[in-house]
């Protein structure tokens, strides 16, 4: 049946109750760019109208803090780098730089003096977490670790 301009602007979509929306995004779009006519921004009045969305979560929930059996509560993890017959004071001293926050090539370079005199040194504690990070970090620089201990 051909349309014409007494059929209005929405033609054979008003009389089927379907929209199309377009379809020169792909075969794909066109098959799911088909909606009910009630869903169609700027409908017919009385036809229906899309109820709008609720905002996307700007940040996301809250966990609670876990809490432990209070066994070891508040006793920080130690990495510890043990002195070795193949590191270099500068080697040491850039990795230390590298890895820790806070920590300059000067003050590595103070560690790595400690770790030669006394055999080893603590050179961060704190969270499980971020203690088997930077002695994961350091090991894989090369250096001598003992293992983690509370």
């Amino acid at each position: 049946m051909p349309l014409g301009p007494s059929d209005g602007m929405l033609g054979r979509s008003a009389r089927s109750g379907w929209a199309h929306l377009g379809s020169n995004q792909g075969p794909l779009a066109c098959e799911a760019s088909a909606l009910p006519l009630s869903y169609a921004p700027g409908a017919l009045k009385g036809i229906g109208y899309v109820p709008r969305m609720a905002p996307a979560t700007l940040t996301p929930p809250r966990e609670r803090a876990r809490r432990g059996t209070g066994s070891v509560v508040g006793r920080p993890w130690r990495v510890i780098v043990l002195n070795d017959d193949h590191n270099t004071f500068q080697g040491v001293a850039y990795a230390l730089s590298n890895v820790l926050p806070g920590v300059t090539y000067d003050q590595g370079m103070s560690l790595a003096t400690q770790i030669d005199a006394t055999g080893q040194a603590l050179v961060w504690s704190g969270e499980q977490e971020t203690a088997e990070l930077y002695w994961t970090q350091l090991k894989d620089f090369g250096l001598t670790m003992a293992p983690l201990e509370q």
